[in-house]
């Protein structure tokens, strides 16, 4: 009986053991879309609100709405971009995109510059549909509205450094300063205001 017991309980501890190794597994284990490094949560979040700028882009590019793509890109870039969507508009042509998926998001640098300016650098990895259309006819004219492709970006983007502004944080409602990330100093939600988002500086296909 007591050889019984020291079996069950050996078992039992064994059970416990491989229970614990899997969770510290599981919760240490890095999320993809970020590479294989663990990435601090207000990273993800800063990385997370880049793709938002790339998806808005990608959706303004495809449904020729200047507007974002003013908000977003700097001034050179954005009038390269009304430069090609007239050239679209002129041969009848409309770049559709759309289901833009997120494959990986890697932050390669990011540091302070002159003049009160952050720059970060970013590898972007997608997977979209992303063709040419005849806007008289309907017919693709280039691509394919089947089959999704992948694409890869590397994206440089710079904002105002945030500093000296007050708010009132919408999570713990309290007033407070931002910090260099962008967070509340009290229960580090990420708030930081449109006035201090990413615009695109250079893009470059690779």
């Amino acid at each position: 009986m007591d050889q019984l017991v020291i079996i069950l309980l050996s078992f039992l501890g064994i059970l416990l053991l491989s229970l614990i190794i899997f969770l510290i597994l599981f919760l240490s284990k890095p999320d993809s879309k970020f590479g294989k490094k663990k990435v601090p949560e207000i990273d993800k979040i800063i990385l997370m609100n880049i793709f938002d700028i790339y998806k808005t882009i990608q959706y303004a590019w495809a449904s020729f709405d200047i507007v974002p793509l003013k908000e977003y890109l700097t001034i050179p870039i954005y009038q390269y971009y009304i430069q090609q969507l007239d050239i679209l508009k002129r041969s009848n042509q409309q770049n559709i995109i759309s289901d833009i998926e997120l494959i990986e998001i890697l932050k390669i640098y990011f540091r302070p510059i002159e003049n009160n300016q952050e720059r970060i650098i970013v590898s972007l990895k997608t997977k979209e549909y992303n063709y040419v259309n005849d806007t008289n006819t309907g017919k693709v004219v280039r691509g394919s509205n089947t089959t999704k492709i992948i694409n890869k970006y590397r994206l440089t983007l710079t904002r105002k450094k945030p500093s000296n502004v007050t708010v009132v944080c919408p999570n713990c409602g309290k007033t407070t300063e931002y910090s260099s990330k962008g967070e509340c100093i009290h229960c580090n939600t990420y708030i930081l205001g449109q006035e201090y988002h990413f615009i695109i500086e250079k893009i470059e296909k690779i």
